[in-house]
Formats: C-alpha cells, structure tokens, sequence
C-alpha cells in the first residue's frame, strides 16, 4: 500500500458522469484503508461535503501531483457513449 496521497481525475464533461464516479471513490478510500481523496474535476460543487473527499481542486488548474498516487476517470471527455449507435 502507497503513503502517498490519493488524487482522482475525474475528467467527466456532464454532471451525470461525474457524479457516477462517487462509487469509485467510496470503493478507492475503502481500498486505502478509508483514506480521504482529493480529486480535480470540472464540477467540484457536486463533491462538497461528500464523506470520502479531503480536498476538490479545479481539473483546469496546475496542480503538483509529484507526492500523489493519481487515478483517472473518464480519461477520453470527448467520447461519448452513444456514439456507437448512430447509423
């Protein structure tokens, strides 16, 4: 198990997307001994007072991430899902 601290990129475009990573996180802060995480992400109000979250930093912004172990969701922001369905 790492010492460093946990960041999560949430790069989710909608707001559905990225407050469907909230089991993730539940999971990750379990998997870490019920360590609190800090993410970035485009929509930090959705994550305020959320229990598994130590700090909410903008994911636009210039962040030293040297001292964390980062995680990242939603990696391709473009892509969506339905895509595959048109004709």
């Amino acid at each position: 198990m790492s010492s460093k601290n946990i960041l999560v990129k949430i790069y989710a475009s909608g707001m559905g997307d990225a407050l469907l990573s909230t089991p993730a996180l539940r999971k990750l802060s379990y998997f870490y001994n019920n360590k609190k995480i800090s993410i970035k992400t485009r929509h930090p109000d959705l994550f305020r007072n959320n229990p598994y979250i130590d700090e909410i930093i903008d994911l636009d912004k210039y962040f030293d991430e040297s001292n964390y172990e980062v995680f990242e969701i939603y990696k391709n922001p473009h892509k969506k899902h339905h895509s595959c369905l048109c004709a």
